[in-house]
């Protein structure tokens, strides 16, 4: 038999060329910038480095959109964002000071 092993962790992923998350580091606010092409809402999801979710937002916005997200109450760390627009998920790491 034979085992077969994966990637592991999280790394950068970037499966859709219009979403933007920044500044990275961050004090507080990130801005997250995307475009949707469908009526599919935009769901924003962040996850502290406990697997736990601290934020999940569903955004109903259809053409370019800026969103503005407050970290500051979670606390400083790194923290997993994952962004699904028109069905396709963009994971970013974004550090928060």
């Amino acid at each position: 038999g034979y085992i077969t092993v994966g990637v592991t962790g999280i790394e950068n992923i970037s499966l859709s060329s219009n979403v933007r998350v920044y500044p990275n580091p961050t004090k507080d606010i990130i801005v997250l910038e995307f475009e949707n092409h469908s009526n599919n809402p935009v769901l924003v999801t962040i996850y502290n480095s406990l697997g736990q979710i601290v934020i999940s937002k569903s955004y109903s916005a259809k053409g370019e959109s800026t969103r503005e997200l407050n970290l500051a109450d979670f606390g400083a760390g790194i923290y997993n964002v994952n962004i699904n627009v028109d069905s396709r998920l963009t994971s970013t790491r974004v550090v928060v000071k």
